[in-house]
Protein backbone atom coordinates (compact mmCIF):
# COMPACT_ATOMS: atom_id res chain seq x y z
CA UNK A 1 0.00 0.00 0.00
CA UNK A 2 1.16 3.59 -0.79
CA UNK A 3 2.46 5.52 2.07
CA UNK A 4 -0.51 8.02 2.45
CA UNK A 5 -2.77 4.91 2.80
CA UNK A 6 -0.74 3.57 5.75
CA UNK A 7 -0.51 6.74 7.64
CA UNK A 8 -4.54 6.88 7.38
CA UNK A 9 -4.81 3.46 8.50
CA UNK A 10 -2.42 4.58 11.48
CA UNK A 11 -4.28 7.33 12.22
CA UNK A 12 -7.90 5.51 11.86
CA UNK A 13 -6.78 3.02 14.50
CA UNK A 14 -5.28 5.86 17.08
CA UNK A 15 -8.75 7.95 16.81
CA UNK A 16 -10.88 4.61 17.22
CA UNK A 17 -8.25 4.03 20.02
CA UNK A 18 -9.10 7.62 21.55
CA UNK A 19 -13.04 7.21 20.94
CA UNK A 20 -13.32 3.32 23.17
CA UNK A 21 -10.70 5.78 25.97
CA UNK A 22 -12.69 8.45 26.33
CA UNK A 23 -16.36 7.71 24.37
CA UNK A 24 -16.37 11.86 23.75
CA UNK A 25 -19.06 11.83 20.60
CA UNK A 26 -16.18 14.76 19.38
CA UNK A 27 -14.05 11.65 19.12
CA UNK A 28 -16.14 9.41 17.58
CA UNK A 29 -16.84 11.78 14.46
CA UNK A 30 -13.01 12.71 14.27
CA UNK A 31 -13.01 8.63 14.02
CA UNK A 32 -15.94 8.03 11.60
CA UNK A 33 -14.29 10.84 9.43
CA UNK A 34 -11.01 9.35 9.20
CA UNK A 35 -12.84 5.54 8.77
CA UNK A 36 -14.78 7.30 5.84
CA UNK A 37 -11.90 9.09 4.29
CA UNK A 38 -9.62 6.14 4.63
CA UNK A 39 -13.11 3.81 2.61
CA UNK A 40 -12.86 6.17 0.09
CA UNK A 41 -9.11 6.46 -0.38
CA UNK A 42 -8.93 2.49 -0.64
CA UNK A 43 -12.01 2.41 -2.95
CA UNK A 44 -9.71 4.66 -5.25
CA UNK A 45 -7.16 3.00 -4.67
CA UNK A 46 -8.08 -0.40 -5.83
CA UNK A 47 -10.22 0.86 -8.68
CA UNK A 48 -7.02 2.32 -9.84
CA UNK A 49 -4.70 -0.92 -9.50
CA UNK A 50 -7.48 -2.71 -11.29
CA UNK A 51 -7.51 -0.08 -13.94
CA UNK A 52 -3.90 -0.75 -14.49
CA UNK A 53 -4.19 -4.30 -13.96
CA UNK A 54 -6.58 -3.98 -17.31
CA UNK A 55 -4.85 -1.98 -19.29
CA UNK A 56 -1.30 -3.60 -18.97
CA UNK A 57 -3.15 -6.79 -20.32
CA UNK A 58 -1.57 -7.85 -23.22
CA UNK A 59 -2.34 -10.97 -26.42
CA UNK A 60 1.42 -11.17 -26.53
CA UNK A 61 2.09 -12.52 -23.59
CA UNK A 62 -0.65 -14.38 -22.66
CA UNK A 63 -2.10 -12.03 -19.28
CA UNK A 64 -5.17 -11.54 -21.29
CA UNK A 65 -6.20 -14.78 -22.01
CA UNK A 66 -4.82 -16.17 -18.13
CA UNK A 67 -7.20 -12.84 -16.99
CA UNK A 68 -9.96 -13.97 -18.80
CA UNK A 69 -9.66 -17.84 -18.25
CA UNK A 70 -9.55 -16.47 -14.23
CA UNK A 71 -13.29 -14.89 -14.79
CA UNK A 72 -15.09 -17.26 -16.55
CA UNK A 73 -13.61 -19.93 -14.44
CA UNK A 74 -16.74 -21.47 -12.71
CA UNK A 75 -16.50 -23.16 -9.47
CA UNK A 76 -17.68 -27.09 -9.76
CA UNK A 77 -21.07 -27.83 -9.42
CA UNK A 78 -21.71 -30.84 -7.44
CA UNK A 79 -24.08 -33.05 -9.79
CA UNK A 80 -27.35 -35.05 -8.80
CA UNK A 81 -26.89 -38.59 -7.91
CA UNK A 82 -29.18 -41.45 -9.19
CA UNK A 83 -31.26 -43.25 -6.68
CA UNK A 84 -32.42 -46.65 -6.84
CA UNK A 85 -35.55 -46.13 -8.89
CA UNK A 86 -33.37 -44.40 -11.29
CA UNK A 87 -34.49 -40.91 -10.70
CA UNK A 88 -32.13 -38.16 -10.15
CA UNK A 89 -31.61 -37.04 -6.11
CA UNK A 90 -31.44 -33.08 -6.68
CA UNK A 91 -31.28 -31.39 -3.24
CA UNK A 92 -29.08 -31.95 -0.55
CA UNK A 93 -31.43 -33.53 1.08
CA UNK A 94 -32.31 -36.25 -1.17
CA UNK A 95 -28.45 -36.40 -2.01
CA UNK A 96 -28.01 -37.53 2.10
CA UNK A 97 -30.99 -39.84 2.03
CA UNK A 98 -29.20 -41.50 -1.04
CA UNK A 99 -25.97 -42.10 0.56
CA UNK A 100 -27.56 -43.34 3.66
CA UNK A 101 -29.56 -46.24 1.75
CA UNK A 102 -26.59 -46.85 -0.14
CA UNK A 103 -24.34 -47.27 2.74
CA UNK A 104 -27.12 -49.08 4.62
CA UNK A 105 -26.77 -51.74 1.57
CA UNK A 106 -23.02 -52.24 1.76
CA UNK A 107 -22.17 -52.30 5.34
CA UNK A 108 -24.00 -54.85 6.68
CA UNK A 109 -23.40 -56.53 9.96
CA UNK A 110 -21.54 -60.29 9.31
CA UNK A 111 -24.03 -63.37 9.99
CA UNK A 112 -23.26 -64.63 13.94
CA UNK A 113 -20.70 -67.82 13.54
CA UNK A 114 -21.08 -68.92 17.33
CA UNK A 115 -24.42 -68.11 18.42
CA UNK A 116 -23.31 -70.37 21.76
CA UNK A 117 -20.69 -67.95 22.60
CA UNK A 118 -22.44 -64.98 21.84
CA UNK A 119 -25.40 -65.79 24.24
CA UNK A 120 -22.96 -66.36 27.01
CA UNK A 121 -21.07 -63.14 26.16
CA UNK A 122 -24.84 -60.99 26.65
CA UNK A 123 -25.41 -63.09 29.93
CA UNK A 124 -21.92 -62.06 31.20
CA UNK A 125 -22.78 -58.13 30.09
CA UNK A 126 -26.48 -58.04 31.98
CA UNK A 127 -25.17 -59.77 35.30
CA UNK A 128 -24.82 -57.40 37.82
CA UNK A 129 -21.22 -56.18 39.18
CA UNK A 130 -19.67 -57.51 42.29
CA UNK A 131 -20.02 -54.93 45.27
CA UNK A 132 -17.44 -53.94 46.68
CA UNK A 133 -16.50 -53.62 50.33
CA UNK A 134 -16.51 -50.28 52.15
CA UNK A 135 -12.85 -48.64 52.89
CA UNK A 136 -12.08 -49.28 56.53
CA UNK A 137 -12.62 -46.23 58.64
CA UNK A 138 -9.57 -44.36 60.20
CA UNK A 139 -9.03 -41.97 62.45
CA UNK A 140 -6.87 -38.83 63.00
CA UNK A 141 -4.51 -40.17 65.19
CA UNK A 142 -3.97 -42.22 62.27
CA UNK A 143 -3.64 -39.85 59.55
CA UNK A 144 -1.04 -37.74 62.42
CA UNK A 145 0.20 -41.44 62.43
CA UNK A 146 1.24 -41.87 58.47
CA UNK A 147 2.44 -38.17 58.73
CA UNK A 148 4.81 -38.09 61.03
CA UNK A 149 6.58 -41.62 59.38
CA UNK A 150 7.30 -39.04 56.46
CA UNK A 151 10.95 -38.36 55.69
CA UNK A 152 11.21 -34.83 57.24
CA UNK A 153 13.18 -33.01 54.22
CA UNK A 154 11.28 -34.83 51.71
CA UNK A 155 8.11 -32.43 50.02
CA UNK A 156 4.49 -34.38 50.61
CA UNK A 157 4.30 -34.36 46.59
Amino acid sequence: LPHHIRQLITAKRRARSRWQRSRYPSDRQHYDSIANELRNVLSCHRSASYDNYVSSLSEHDKSLWRATKRLLHYPNVSSPLRRADNSWARSDEEKAETFASHLRLMFQPLPDSDPVNTSRVLEFLDSPLPLSLPPPPFTPSDVSFQISRLPTQKSPG
